[in-house]
C-alpha cells in the first residue's frame, strides 16, 4: 500500500547500487521518491533516473536534489510531506537529526547506520578459502563499505593453522599489489571529506 513521498538519502561508495536498493521498493509500492545521493557522486543518480524515464516511468515519479546534509538532507527528512526516509550512513550529525526529524510526524524510518560483521572460520572449513574470504571480506573495495568484515572468529582447532595462512595471504597480497612487502603503510578513504580517517596498516 503507498503511503506517499519517499524521502531517500544514500552514500557515496556504491553510487548506482544503494540508490537502486533504496528506490526499487518504494517505486513498486507506489510511491513517489525524493532522492539525494552524496555530493561526492551525483551523477550516478542522474543516470540511473535517465534509464528509468527511458524505460517508462513518468517523469516526476522519481526526483533529485543535491546539496550538503545540513541544507539540503535535513529538510528533506523533515518535510511535511515526505512520509518515509530512508537514510544509509550519514555523519554522526545526519543521523541524530533523523528521530527529531521522523518521530514528531511518526514517519516510517530506515536507517542502515553500517555494519559490525564478522566471519566465522569452522574447523570443518577449506581454510584456503576462508582465509581469502576473510582478507577480501575486510580489505576489498579498501573496506568501505558497511558490510565489509571487521573481526574474524576462529575455531580453536584451526586457528594457528588459519593465522599461519592468513599471515602469507596478507604479505602475497602485498607484494603482488607494490611489488615489495608493506611493514607500515598509511591508508586514507577515497573521500575526501574532512571528516575521512586514515588508518595504519602494520
Amino acid at each position: 500500500m503507498p503511503v506517499g513521498i519517499a524521502g531517500l538519502i544514500t552514500p557515496w561508495n556504491f553510487p548506482m547500487a544503494i540508490p537502486s536498493w533504496k528506490m526499487m521498493p518504494a517505486l513498486i509500492l507506489g510511491n513517489t521518491v525524493v532522492i539525494k545521493p552524496a555530493s561526492d557522486t551525483p551523477l550516478s543518480v542522474v543516470n540511473l533516473i535517465h534509464a528509468l524515464e527511458e524505460a517508462g516511468l513518468p517523469k516526476g515519479v522519481v526526483n533529485m536534489v543535491t546539496g550538503g546534509g545540513a541544507h539540503v538532507g535535513a529538510p528533506l527528512m523533515s518535510h511535511k510531506d515526505v512520509a518515509i526516509v530512508s537514510l544509509h550512513r550519514a555523519p554522526p550529525t545526519s543521523a541524530a537529526r533523523s528521530p527529531e526529524a521522523c518521530a514528531p510526524a511518526f514517519k516510517h524510518c530506515h536507517l542502515e547506520m553500517g555494519g559490525k560483521n564478522i566471519i566465522m572460520v569452522m574447523d570443518d572449513a577449506r581454510l584456503d578459502l576462508a582465509v581469502d574470504g576473510a582478507v577480501w571480506g575486510g580489505f576489498g573495495t579498501t573496506g568501505q563499505r558497511c558490510t565489509a568484515a571487521s573481526r574474524v572468529a576462529v575455531h580453536k582447532k584451526v586457528y594457528t593453522r588459519v593465522r599461519r595462512r592468513g599471515s602469507w595471504s596478507g604479505r602475497r597480497r602485498s607484494r603482488s599489489a607494490t611489488g615489495w612487502p608493506i611493514r607500515r603503510r598509511r591508508w586514507v578513504p577515497a573521500s575526501a571529506s574532512p571528516s575521512a580517517r586514515t588508518v595504519e596498516s602494520t
